[in-house]
C-alpha cells in the first residue's frame, strides 16, 4: 500500500503525497514495522524457550538413564543367595544379613532415621558395601 493511500493519521510525517513523487518513500508505516518486529521477536523468543525446555528434558532424561544404569550395574555386582537376596554386612547390627533390595537399592531393613542405615544405603549405591 502506498503512503498516499493510507489514512492521514497512519502516514509518517515525511511521506510524500502522490502529486509530489520527488523521492520514493517506504510503503509501510513505522507502526506496522514496529508491530511486525514485536511479533517476530515474540515468535523467536517463544521458539527459543521451547527449544531450551526440550534440551533440558533431554539432558535430564540422559542423566537419569545414566544414573539408573550405573545403579543397576552396582546392584548386579552384589552377591546374592538362592532367594535372590543381597548378602551384606549390616552396619547397624554388625552382622551378616541376606536382604531384599528394592529398585533404588534400599534394603528391606532400612530405617531412614538411623545414621548407620543411611550410611549403609550410601555404601550400596556407591558399590562399597561390605559383603559376605
Amino acid at each position: 500500500m502506498y503512503p498516499e493511500e493510507l489514512p492521514p493519521n497512519r502516514r509518517e510525517p515525511n511521506d510524500v503525497d502522490s502529486d509530489t513523487h520527488s523521492e520514493q518513500r517506504s510503503y509501510t508505516t513505522g507502526h506496522t514495522t514496529q508491530c511486525m518486529d514485536e511479533r517476530f521477536d515474540g515468535f523467536v523468543s517463544e521458539r527459543l524457550r521451547e527449544l531450551g525446555r526440550q534440551y533440558e528434558r533431554a539432558r535430564r532424561a540422559y542423566a537419569d538413564g545414566k544414573e539408573t544404569s550405573q545403579r543397576a550395574a552396582v546392584l548386579d555386582k552384589l552377591p546374592v543367595d538362592d532367594a535372590d537376596r543381597a548378602k551384606i554386612v549390616c552396619r547397624r547390627h554388625a552382622e551378616k544379613r541376606a536382604v531384599k533390595l528394592d529398585v533404588d537399592g534400599k534394603p528391606a531393613c532400612f530405617d531412614p532415621d538411623h545414621t548407620d542405615c543411611v550410611g549403609c544405603l550410601e555404601d550400596i549405591r556407591d558399590g562399597m558395601i561390605e559383603t559376605w
